[in-house]
């Protein structure tokens, strides 16, 4: 009979996630974790079946404080003097990526990212992540897409959840390119966040 407790399974997963963004996700074992909360690896492993397991389970808590972000700027810009509904997406974009309130926690997100890609690519990877936290926030900036499409200051010509897929892709892409790979940006690297949203938002712009 293999007990668990749910004090321990929080403090395994207050280690880890202390080691992962300190250490980075490549580089953090399951040894590392087991000797930072004081136990054996064996009795690790009767929490969390390997380091996949683990990372997930730390992933969803990180994303809770990214996605509290999200939803605490999408508050601040409501009532805003905004000129129009591209204006207020930029702005809310500016105060979460530009800014990145939580840089380890979104240093770790890029780690996870670049370690489940091609053939580490879990077949249920989709299943294993808690997409349906995020819908309310998606609602949202949905919604600015399409008031700024009604209004003409967003273009029309691309379907609404695509426009706003790439803008938030897009603009994720970079921002783990700048955080892992700062040092080989050199001196530039403060400036091609702000330049990258420029340019995507001057993308959004109606065509003529």
């Amino acid at each position: 009979m293999l007990y668990q407790t749910e004090e321990t399974r929080r403090h395994i997963l207050e280690m880890a996630e202390q080691l992962f963004l300190e250490n980075g996700f490549f580089d953090t074992q399951m040894k590392d974790v087991a000797e930072a909360v004081g136990m054996s690896r064996n009795t690790l492993y009767r929490y969390y079946r390997d380091k996949v397991d683990l990372g997930f389970a730390i992933l969803e808590q990180i994303l809770s404080y990214v996605i509290e972000d999200f939803r605490l700027a999408l508050a601040s810009s409501r009532g805003r003097p905004f000129t129009d509904h591209r204006e207020q997406l930029t702005w809310v974009l500016q105060e979460l990526l530009v800014r990145q309130q939580h840089e380890s926690a979104l240093r770790f997100i890029a780690e996870f990212d670049a370690f489940f890609s091609g053939p580490r690519i879990p077949e249920n990877f989709r299943d294993m992540q808690n997409l349906s936290a995020w819908a309310p926030i998606i609602s949202e900036f949905s919604a600015i897409v399409r008031a700024g499409i009604r209004e003409g200051s967003i273009r029309d010509d691309v379907n609404p959840e695509v426009l706003l897929q790439v803008v938030l892709t897009s603009t994720k892409v970079m921002q783990q390119e700048v955080l892992l790979r700062k040092a080989a940006h050199g001196p530039d690297a403060a400036q091609l966040l702000p330049l990258m949203l420029t340019l995507l938002m001057d993308g959004l712009k109606p065509q003529d």
